[in-house]
């Protein structure tokens, strides 16, 4: 079932019509029940690569969203791969160093709350994809400005730039993204975050998360130039957004992302005992796809084990469009 075919369904049941309230409180539920079958299935990550160009004097990089974990990152101008330091061991081996050139070490940094910072201290931008991402869907942002924390709330106006009220700080100044909006809406469009030249600083999916994370890393030394490397990760599996998105599950459990939203959302619509009727459809359903799944889980380790005993196999994954750096 496509993602339009699952919707269709879920409004039939609900006798409600596309454009509605339901519609977009559906959309969502959808999606969170497709990560909780993914995650059932062991299938929520995927193994790809996505590409990340450095800039002379800036030794810190956030990496796309979706990234989960970063495997290598494979300089292929220069025929290496960087080899790995925790913080506290770059701390304890480079201690003050300020060196550039040709990086030969990455160093983990953690979760950050948006992939780039500002190139320069000015106002911020926030826009969605969608025209119908408007009042009262809002954003949340949290940073510096002067060196002193702030947080203000700027109202969406869909498709159109909304200015921030305050200047951030450049390098340092943009903390965190978050969104939110009144119950009964739902934010369906891709909200980004500009800074003042225009540069991306922050994308959020509709329907995966209401702030985004990315995986930050520092390369040693500082580049002193621009080096392209490919770096092998495992991703989460974006949403279903588009109407012909195909969720990434055996087909034959598509039903779940029918069954388990009805069962949700018909009480609240006054629905109760239709809502019962497809929970406890829900809950048959779950049982055999952990019983198929888990089944198919323990084959595929096995498989896995046998595979590493001959060698070291790294299968290239897919490239999602709109992550690569």
């Amino acid at each position: 079932m496509t993602f339009r075919e699952i919707l269709d369904a879920g409004l039939s049941y609900g006798g409600e019509e596309t454009g509605s309230d339901y519609e977009a409180l559906l959309k969502k539920v959808v999606n969170q029940y497709y990560r909780e079958a993914l995650s059932i299935a062991n299938s929520d990550l995927e193994e790809g690569t996505v590409s990340l160009t450095t800039v002379s004097g800036t030794a810190d990089y956030g990496l796309p969203l979706y990234n989960k974990r970063a495997i290598n990152f494979d300089d292929d101008t220069n025929n290496r791969t960087l080899s790995w330091l925790t913080k506290a061991a770059y701390r304890k081996t480079y201690p003050g160093s300020d060196a550039s050139g040709t990086p030969h070490t990455a160093i983990p940094l953690g979760v950050r709350g948006v992939q780039r910072q500002p190139a320069a201290s000015g106002v911020l931008t926030i826009q969605s994809s969608i025209g119908s991402d408007a009042d009262p869907r809002f954003a949340v942002l949290s940073g510096l400005s002067g060196g002193n924390a702030l947080k203000e709330t700027i109202i969406l106006n869909g498709v159109n730039p909304v200015s921030s009220s305050n200047s951030y700080d450049a390098s340092s100044g943009v903390q965190r993204l978050v969104l939110g909006t009144e119950s009964s809406q739902s934010i369906t469009g891709v909200v980004t975050l500009k800074d003042s030249s225009g540069n991306v600083l922050a994308d959020v999916a509709p329907y995966y998360e209401s702030s985004p994370s990315y995986q930050w890393f520092k390369f040693y030394p500082t580049p002193d130039g621009a080096i392209t490397y490919t770096v092998d990760c495992e991703l989460r599996k974006p949403p279903l957004i588009s109407d012909d998105d195909w969720p990434e599950l055996n087909e034959d459990f598509h039903d779940l992302l029918v069954e388990g939203p009805a069962g949700v959302l018909l009480p609240t619509f006054g629905r109760t005992s239709a809502g019962d009727r497809h929970r406890t459809r829900y809950r048959e359903r779950l049982d055999l796809f952990r019983q198929v799944e888990g089944s198919s889980i323990r084959r595929s380790r096995k498989f896995a084990d046998v595979m590493r005993l001959t060698g070291s196999i790294r299968p290239g994954g897919p490239r999602i469009e709109g992550i690569n750096a």
